[in-house]
């Protein structure tokens, strides 16, 4: 975080942590990254681990947290260890301490940081620049209008297909419209602290303003400004005082994504044709910033849509944690915590009277207006007693607290369309009829009883359990309580004997319990209310309980030669009571009913080595190493499997007992003679009588008809079943076969070189953008043009039978393995000594300049944008790998000054 910080401390935890996954779906500014720690808990809902800062449970995520105020992170990791958090800790626990004072007693330090630099787009995907139609007649006009096709002055018809349906001929102008679309935008970052360390006080004040303009032309950046307070006050040698206070405020663009529509600006720009103009001028009487109809169908001129349509998120956030501590004895000590967290967020999409169509043949918009906001208020109080007392080599302490939560839940929506008059975006201004509106609310109220002992024999025996004991009002009312547990051990085995080069030699094993929580609804029934009537939907459930996760995990942790370390875990969960929604019969008089129905078993084997390759006067290198591999399958599910709707026109990842979670099902290609089904000798599913001698498998490794290669008749076959119906199969897998991280600091003098790499072998994403550039002639499998004559695939090929009606095919399956070079940074360090031989040593304590760079190159086979793509309408975007026109992640190069006063 020190040499190159993030712009959220998720960022920063890359590569770092095994057994971390950290998934950036979506390259929007402001979005934070997805993180799962160690395996999947839940079939449902988030999996987003719990974020404790400065000891107080928080809830809302990591993207309002700036790195720069951070002293240090600690992951907590599975069941065993979230043990003391109870139903609020099945995912983990991301534990964050901030920054308190200055370095040393009675100084006060001034620290002054800028960064500045720019985003570009890493990476494009391969578009087609030939079309495969007849083009014009011998005056210059073109063939058919029936079919569209880009041409002089949009809107635009097409040729028909030309007679060999081959992609090779040439536009008569060539736009690179992903060049036009994405350009490189500033980025920044603003930070000034003020700590002190004095007698019995101690105190940081902190601002940080961050500035991140994206990669996509004509959007408005992302903003973020953070105001930090921390204070600690030793009142008596007995009783000290400490409260920390954050205020984060928040705004930008919420670019439309991942999702086929005029408004979607990456969907609009890879479908343009490219000799379209999209930074044409409109034609004449149409106001416009540029030229509306410059493509036809559902997608958009996307430079235009970006500057007319208003899509605006705002947030702001206010955490406060205030503690007070009491050394009653030598042996008990009493605290007491209170800490309050109030998230808002809204959001506004604005499409003005008089929005023009992508088409001149369509009707002009009447304009529309769409007002959401969100509002999670938390407040807890703690109390804690620690008592500790040695019996000779006996040292024992015992902790005991108490915690009520108090939690409350808003949402309201207002929609509205037709605007009366123009360039009034207001709700009374639109048509009465149209105005829809949607409220929530709901509390939630738990209270919890939690001890805690440890016994600690000789310093080499170590025994850990935790008991905790809860009451929430998400649980069904005949389960409202629950109690979880963990036992742990330690034995550190160098205490007791000498191993050659061996500093610490360390056993640790331990077992416990954690949960997640069922949603409000699970145990209500619900109803859908309209003008014709009362309609049943969910039965609600008075026995629902939250999953329990039980996990056992084993390790080793071992220092040697004086520089370095290895640590080695397995770790093995089940994760039972799964809250499913699931379907019952119509005699129910319910659609479904939320029920504990299902188990997921995940194993995981987690090693972290590192240390101190070699260091002089002048010279120094350290490195890190971290890998991880989980496994997970649904082992139990008490209801029907099930295909999860995660975007897209089709469901494509299965939840099915003995089945991978993360597993992709659709229409298998046959890559293989043996994998298609024949009877009485004829290939089933296709006309006419094809035996095994009358096929064979061609350039692209799929079994076709002999004779057909490079034809109109080349026809891939899919493996089907005895009735002639295509089977659907598991196609896919997004889970990796292993994840890496490495990373290495280089010092020479007041030198530093810092890097960090980032690996992940074998997982696979379903490439739902390629399909549709299928679909729409832009994808650049289809431009043959660079091929030999006589090996040139017509478009039918790829728009017939690997298209495949828009249903899921292995074809769109890729493998996303990756080796990327997450970060880099090279530093100079002006000493106090340097800058008083400048003659401003008695002002400033010393310097940094650095140059920096962010997720600069990816090697990977991948044909998106970035292999490191999901979904963010899926509640798991790290299990469930998707592309579908997103926001592309993108690298930045900046500069940065520190200064310390």
């Amino acid at each position: 975080m020190q040499e190159v910080p993030g712009t959220d401390p998720a960022n920063a935890l890359r590569a770092k942590v095994p057994g971390a996954r950290i998934v950036q779906a979506s390259g929007q500014p402001g979005t934070a990254p997805s993180i799962r720690l160690r395996g999947t808990t839940t079939l449902s809902g988030s999996q987003e681990p719990l974020i404790v800062v400065d000891g107080a449970i928080t809830s809302g995520g990591l993207e309002s947290i700036d790195t720069q105020s951070i002293e240090s992170i600690e992951i907590i990791k599975g069941a065993a260890a979230a043990s003391l958090y109870g139903s609020l800790a099945g995912n983990g626990v991301i534990q964050i301490i901030t920054r308190r004072g200055a370095d040393q007693m009675g100084t006060t330090q001034v620290t002054v940081r800028n960064e500045v630099g720019f985003s570009q787009l890493a990476n494009t995907i391969p578009l087609s620049s030939t079309h495969n139609r007849a083009g014009r007649d011998g005056d210059g006009n073109v063939v058919n209008t029936d079919f569209r096709q880009a041409c002089d002055t949009p809107p635009c018809p097409l040729n028909p297909v030309a007679p060999d349906g081959i992609f090779q001929n040439a536009f008569d102008r060539n736009f690179d419209q992903q060049d036009v679309l994405f350009e490189p935008q500033n980025f920044f970052t603003n930070y000034v602290s003020v700590a002190s360390r004095q007698q019995g006080l101690n105190y940081l004040v902190s601002f940080e303003n961050t500035y991140n303009g994206g990669v996509v032309s004509g959007l408005e950046p992302f903003q973020r400004r953070n105001v930090r307070l921390n204070v600690d006050n030793q009142v008596s040698d007995r009783f000290d005082l400490s409260a920390s206070l954050l205020f984060s405020d928040r705004e930008g663009v919420n670019a439309l994504e991942q999702g086929q529509g005029a408004n979607n600006v990456f969907y609009g720009a890879l479908l343009s044709f490219p000799d379209l103009d999209l930074r044409e001028a409109p034609p004449e009487g149409v106001d416009a910033p540029f030229n509306p109809f410059a493509t036809a169908g559902n997608a958009a001129n996307p430079l235009y849509r970006a500057a007319v349509i208003d899509r605006r998120n705002q947030g702001d956030r206010i955490f406060g944690n205030f503690r007070a501590n009491f050394e009653a004895t030598d042996w008990l000590t009493l605290d007491a915590q209170f800490s309050y967290d109030d998230s808002e967020s809204s959001f506004v999409q604005l499409t003005p009277k008089g929005t023009f169509p992508s088409d001149a043949t369509g009707s002009v918009s009447q304009g529309s207006l769409f007002e959401s906001e969100s509002r999670e208020r938390l407040a807890i109080a703690r109390g804690r007693a620690l008592l500790s007392h040695s019996f000779g080599d006996l040292d024992v302490s015992l902790v005991g607290s108490y915690t009520y939560e108090d939690r409350l839940i808003q949402s309201e929506s207002l929609s509205g369309s037709d605007f009366l008059a123009r360039d009034v975006p207001r709700f009374p201004n639109t048509l009465r009829d149209n105005l829809n509106t949607g409220q929530f609310e709901g509390q939630i109220r738990s209270e919890d009883i939690v001890g805690n002992l440890v016994l600690d024999y000789r310093d080499r025996y170590i025994f850990d359990g935790v008991v905790r004991q809860e009451r929430v009002s998400l649980f069904g009312p005949d389960a409202r309580d629950k109690t979880y547990f963990r036992l742990a051990g330690t034995y550190r085995l160098t205490q007791d004997f000498e191993l050659p080069n061996i500093d610490e030699f360390k056993f640790r094993a331990s077992y416990g319990t954690s949960g997640s929580r069922p949603p409000f609804v699970a145990q209500y029934e619900t109803f859908s209310v309209t003008t014709t009537g009362i309609t049943k939907n969910i039965l609600g459930n008075r026995n629902i309980a939250p999953a329990d996760v039980r996990e056992f995990e084993a390790g080793i942790d071992v220092n040697f030669l004086n520089r370095f370390y290895f640590e080695g875990t397995y770790a093995e969960a089940d994760a039972r009571d799964q809250v499913l929604l699931v379907p019952l019969s119509a005699a129910a008089g319910f659609s479904s009913q939320y029920q504990n129905a299902g188990t997921i078993n995940t194993s995981t084997w987690e090693f972290a080595a590192g240390g101190q390759l070699y260091e002089d006067d002048d010279w120094s290198l350290n490195f890190g190493v971290v890998f991880d591999r989980t496994r997970q399958t649904v082992t139990q599910l008490n209801r029907p499997s099930f295909d999860l709707n995660i975007g897209g026109a089709f469901n494509i990842f299965r939840v099915e007992e003995g089945v991978d979670l993360g597993s992709m099902f659709g229409n298998q290609l046959a890559g293989s003679i043996d994998d298609l089904l024949f009877i009485d000798g004829c290939l089933v599913g296709e006309s006419g009588c094809l035996g095994p001698g009358d096929l064979t498998i061609n350039s692209d490794g799929y079994v076709i008809e002999d004779g057909t290669e490079f034809t109109t008749d080349e026809n891939p076959f899919y493996i089907r079943d005895e009735s002639g119906a295509k089977i659907s199969t598991q196609i896919g897998d997004a889970n990796p076969d292993f994840s890496m991280g490495l990373n290495a600091t280089l010092r020479y003098r007041n030198w530093s070189l810092f890097t960090t790499v980032d690996i992940e072998q074998g997982a696979d994403v379903y490439n739902y953008t390629r399909q549709l550039l299928y679909f729409n002639d832009r994808h650049g499998d289809l431009d043959q043009s660079n091929r030999p004559e006589g090996e040139r695939r017509p478009g039918v090929y790829y728009q017939g039978p690997l298209y495949n009606q828009a249903s899921p095919s292995s074809h769109f399956v890729e493998d996303a393995s990756f080796v990327k070079l997450r970060e880099v940074s090279l530093s100079y360090r002006f000493t106090n000594e340097l800058l008083t031989r400048w003659g401003i040593g008695g002002a400033i304590q010393d310097a940094r300049f650095s140059v920096l760079g962010r997720n600069l190159l990816t090697f990977t086979g991948y044909s998106g944008f970035d292999p490191e793509v999901s979904t963010t309408s899926a509640s798991q975007p790290v299990n469930y790998k998707f592309d579908e026109f997103a926001y592309p992640n993108f690298r930045t190069f900046s500069a940065s000054l520190e200064l310390r006063f």
